[in-house]
């Protein structure tokens, strides 16, 4: 044996035993993850990794939870993100910020800026075709500044979620990310959401659409015999429908349909106004005014696994209880229900393709918890097995870290699949 095989051997046999050593020592800290994954979502964001070598996605726990609320208040002496943020919607209308990603990159009009500027409570302008989120004169941001951009927005929010990923992984020095994006987004949007990851002092490697996420979550990248997937996604504030047609590992998305004022904030407001039928006519605190959308959104919450539900208010001198059945909240929800259907009609007929041909049915979004939305879709689809696996609210964010586990290298992920950016328009309801 001459002596560079001898050399070459050595070195094998000594790779093979720290290889070895690492993969049969569990006791051993496996390789922290490099790069993590964000869903910016409308209502709603969240975080996770892809741990190497456990071969898993950790959600990255968030002020004690899974997802904050996509909501930013500023006030004189601080700005506060999430759920203490929410808290302030009702004290602090003016300057509590959401629906970011409505305008993030959007160029708008005048006329289109009126009307969105009406059905909002906080402070907003139009700037060079763009919204901007007006400022309290003092703040802590910055003694000149006047506006925030959806940009500025997003960041503080990916701000919060990128502390808790480096506190859970013990890191000081995480800045690679992968980010779930709108498939309808456009160039400007998707550059823009881009931006505010920078804003955060983050190098965003790869963008992936939230359908295509979805798809991965679901393990769909790697059924060989599925070819077309809509991706149902009902969230807080907004109803997308997304054909994938899937070839080999490759997403092309072939139609886009939605009803972006559509979401799980209209059922609980529905459950609200039949709340405050209940009440005698007089002026109610915007404490009382609170405790009614909170406690309908915990009530839509357990009528989501029970048939029936309490409500209980006892707030600022007015009391209330009652009994509420799926049935009741299902009725006064009736029409709202009944336009979740539309959007899959308009998919479907813009790809000429029928329900038949559709091979998988995902479901994402917390509102396609509801028992109601189920059984729609399901029959729409007549009686197709609707894949409810992954939790819906999770869905894309998990996807995403499995994409971020690709791009990074990490193990025993291999093959990434490949997301096609669409040009396909979606098409509004």
């Amino acid at each position: 044996m001459g002596a560079n095989s001898f050399i070459s051997l050595v070195g094998g046999v000594i790779l093979a035993l720290i290889l070895g050593g690492y993969f049969g020592h569990p006791y051993l800290p496996a390789p922290k993850p490099l790069v993590f994954a964000i869903d910016l979502g409308t209502t709603y964001s969240s975080a996770a990794v892809f741990l190497p070598g456990q071969g898993i996605v950790e959600v990255i726990s968030v002020q004690k939870a899974s997802s904050i609320p996509s909501v930013v208040a500023v006030t004189k002496k601080t700005v506060l993100v999430g759920y203490p943020a929410l808290q302030q919607i009702e004290k602090n209308p003016r300057y509590t910020f959401y629906d970011a990603k409505r305008f993030i990159g959007k160029k708008i009009s005048k006329d289109e800026f009126d009307i969105i500027r009406s059905r909002y409570l906080f402070d907003m302008d139009i700037l060079e075709s763009s919204i901007q989120f007006k400022l309290p004169s003092i703040n802590p941001l910055d003694a000149m500044k006047e506006y925030m951009s959806p940009q500025e927005m997003s960041s503080i929010i990916i701000d919060e979620l990128k502390s808790s990923v480096q506190e859970y992984l013990q890191l000081t020095n995480l800045n690679k990310v992968v980010l779930a994006l709108p498939a309808e987004f456009d160039a400007e949007q998707r550059e823009a959401t881009i931006a505010a990851a920078n804003l955060s002092k983050l190098n965003v490697l790869a963008v992936i659409s939230e359908p295509t996420a979805a798809a991965l979550a679901y393990g769909l990248d790697k059924q060989s015999k599925v070819g077309s997937i809509i991706v149902i996604d009902l969230g807080g504030g907004t109803l997308d429908v997304s054909l994938l047609e899937k070839r080999a590992a490759t997403f092309y998305t072939v139609a886009i349909a939605g009803n972006n004022h559509l979401g799980g904030q209209d059922f609980t407001d529905r459950l609200s106004r039949f709340v405050l039928s209940k009440i005698e006519d007089r002026e109610l605190s915007s404490e009382v005014l609170q405790e009614i959308k909170r406690e309908s959104e915990l009530v839509k919450l357990i009528l989501t696994n029970k048939t029936t539900a309490e409500f209980q208010l006892n707030t600022d001198g007015v009391k209330l209880r009652f009994e509420i059945s799926r049935k009741e909240f299902e009725k006064m929800n009736e029409d709202l229900f009944d336009k979740i259907t539309e959007p899959i009609s308009v998919v479907l007929d813009f790809a000429e393709i029928t329900t038949e041909a559709v091979d998988e049915v995902i479901l994402v979004g917390g509102s396609t918890r509801i028992p109601r939305v189920r059984e729609l879709i399901s029959y729409y689809f007549k009686g197709k097995r609707l894949d409810i696996s992954v939790d819906p609210e999770l869905a894309v964010v998990k996807g995403v870290a499995l994409h971020a586990g690709v791009v990074s290298g990490s193990w025993p992920l291999r093959v990434a699949a490949i997301d096609v950016p669409t040009s396909v328009k979606k098409i509004e309801i």
